[in-house]
């Protein structure tokens, strides 16, 4: 069947299929009379008029950015969108766009006629990473039909936090207590120090930290009796020399400190156990009775 049909009796010309104006915009028709004897034909010439029936389509189906966090010079640009109008003759310079989705209420804004988008509102990455929201092109000036696209915006990481230890549980002697048995040998683990750091570890060094002992404690001829390892925050022993009739508890202050010069520091608590390395002594060596 073709796009057209003709009723015989009466002449009358109808659509048969759906026109589509961006595949064909004009049609010339054979139309023929006849009375069964003679013939007669005419040239019938239809010019198929073009309405809005195509929604904007924008340039891709998802735009993708990144911004660095804690920028103060506002507004930020991110990026700019774009769509056509595939309707034939369209306006192209009527088309509108708008935000739809988190963050389209406060923190981004888009003009409306260029498509550039840009940040309103200085972002955290630590309070959200990303945002994805959509854009909308509506043609006819913005009473028309609309088309969208996705938006995902990454948050990049500046190092603008300083290491810290959270205490996991609060007792007598502190946040972070370990105990080691005295006379324990040279090298014995005593306890872990682990700090955390709220910036982003897959960003250079902002969240890379080293760990290092800033006060220590030292024996009577002055040699340090715990050390660190620098990497996991393990604090080990150094001298086989704790003696708990002497010292009971030792406080040592541990520092973290990132990649980027960031730091915080810590106090451990180490208390020394005791084992059974005195045997019983008489309060008198001689004992007398009668």
């Amino acid at each position: 069947m073709g796009s057209f049909d003709v009723e015989p009796e009466v002449g009358t010309i109808f659509v048969a299929q759906p026109l589509d104006f961006e595949l064909e915009q004009r049609y010339e028709l054979r139309l023929v009379a006849s009375d069964g004897k003679w013939e007669n034909e005419t040239l019938v010439v239809v010019q198929v008029l073009n309405r809005n029936d195509e929604a904007p389509v924008f340039s891709r189906s998802e735009y993708q950015a990144s911004v660095t966090e804690e920028l103060t010079q506002l507004p930020v640009f991110l990026l700019e969108v774009s769509a056509t109008d595939p309707d034939q003759e369209a306006d192209q310079t009527a088309l509108r766009y708008s935000l739809h989705g988190q963050g389209a209420d406060g923190e981004f804004t888009i003009d409306e006629r260029t498509g550039r988008i840009h940040a309103q509102r200085r972002l955290d990455r630590e309070e959200r990473a990303a945002w994805r929201f959509l854009v909308f092109a509506t043609d006819e000036a913005g009473a028309g039909l609309t088309g969208f696209a996705d938006v995902l915006l990454e948050v990049r990481d500046v190092n603008d936090n300083a290491p810290f230890f959270p205490c996991p549980a609060l007792e007598v002697d502190g946040c972070f207590v370990g105990q080691v048995p005295e006379n324990s040998p040279a090298g014995t683990s005593v306890m872990e120090m682990r700090a955390m750091d709220l910036d982003d570890a897959n960003e250079g060094k902002n969240a890379m930290m080293t760990y290092s002992i800033i006060k220590n404690v030292r024996n009577e001829i002055n040699l340090n009796l715990f050390s660190i390892n620098a990497s996991s925050g393990t604090i080990y022993t150094v001298l086989r020399s704790l003696d708990r009739e002497v010292e009971e508890r030792y406080l040592v202050v541990v520092e973290a400190r990132d990649g980027g010069g960031l730091a915080g520091t810590g106090t451990a608590t180490i208390m020394i156990s005791d084992v059974n390395d005195h045997p019983p002594v008489f309060t008198q060596r001689v004992y007398t009775t009668q």
